[in-house]
């Protein structure tokens, strides 16, 4: 079976119809589990993609601006923290044949946004024990 090329990037705040189709991806994720969300103002959705401590990524085609997935992670690069960390807060790809291939790509986005923000550690929190499971960030390659 053919893999749709797909493109992963992070939102920044000029991206507030992506960050849309990404907040309606979740709200339709989170009623498959039976939970309800609010629907944020464009001013409070541009608050939170300005945000430095948030990091949105998405995966969309190369050909589409439809959001096929995305993650929302949280950078807790403080002073008084010793190890700069970045967690993943929630992570949504609906089920289908690139279910795979598109988690595996916004992963590896976020450790190239890890390495470039010079994060020490990536967790993907495990929701149903409330563990933090490491995500290996590979040493940079000298060029």
């Amino acid at each position: 079976m053919y893999a749709m090329p797909y493109a992963y990037r992070q939102l920044n705040e000029t991206d507030l119809p992506l960050y849309k189709a990404l907040m309606a991806l979740f709200r339709e994720m989170y009623a498959e589990a039976g939970y309800a969300s609010e629907v944020s103002s464009d001013s409070e959705m541009q608050t939170e993609l300005a945000a430095q401590d948030t990091i949105f990524v998405i995966a969309q085609t190369q050909s589409s601006e439809e959001v096929f997935g995305g993650l929302v992670a949280s950078d807790s690069n403080r002073p008084e923290y010793t190890f700069h960390e970045i967690f993943v807060d929630r992570i949504d790809v609906p089920k289908g044949p690139d279910t795979s291939t598109i988690t595996e790509g916004l992963i590896e986005e976020l450790k190239n946004i890890a390495h470039e923000r010079g994060a020490n550690n990536l967790y993907l929190t495990h929701f149903e024990d409330n563990r933090d499971i490491p995500i290996r960030i590979p040493p940079r390659r000298k060029k």
